[in-house]
């Protein structure tokens, strides 16, 4: 997205076209560690760009119940972060789908001129969405349709 300022200082007028950063992180059902999205909300404070998280819902869900990991509720624990990344000045948008992993979030992309997509890396030993995030990367290596970062938390 791009920002047009326009200031008038002695006499002169100035434009300045600023990029505004626009970050997505995909969260998909199985992902307990929400270290992603923390690491999102602080580039976009950092960078002062925007951000999107696009939380999918297990296809058992509707969109009106949210994840079940047994002692918090990821949907509130993310929420609640949202609420203060928004209170820290941080723009933020919160989607739930229901879809394909690797469609829903190349579509998204696009539809929102995504500018950086943060990913967790995927376990070893694998999952049902590991394939989609390495499919992703591939996907937006190619076509350099936004930059990429990966996240891994290490206790």
């Amino acid at each position: 997205m791009l920002i047009f300022s326009m200031n008038y200082e002695d006499g002169m007028l100035y434009a300045f076209m600023v990029i505004m950063e626009r970050i997505l992180v995909p969260i998909w059902p199985e992902q307990d560690d929400i270290w992603v999205t923390v690491h999102g909300m602080q580039l976009a404070r950092r960078i002062n760009g925007q951000l999107f998280l696009l939380e999918f819902l297990d296809s058992k869900q509707t969109t009106r119940t949210l994840p079940d990991n047994n002692v918090h509720d990821r949907g509130d624990i993310v929420k609640s972060l949202v609420m203060d990344a928004k209170k820290g000045g941080v723009r933020s948008v919160y989607y739930k789908v229901n879809g394909e992993f690797y469609t829903e979030v190349l579509e998204y992309i696009k539809a929102h001129h995504i500018t950086i997509v943060v990913l967790e890396l995927p376990e070893r030993k694998g999952g049902k969405y590991a394939g989609d995030i390495l499919m992703l990367v591939k996907q937006l290596r190619e076509t350099n349709e936004c930059k990429i970062e990966i996240v891994k938390h290490h206790c």
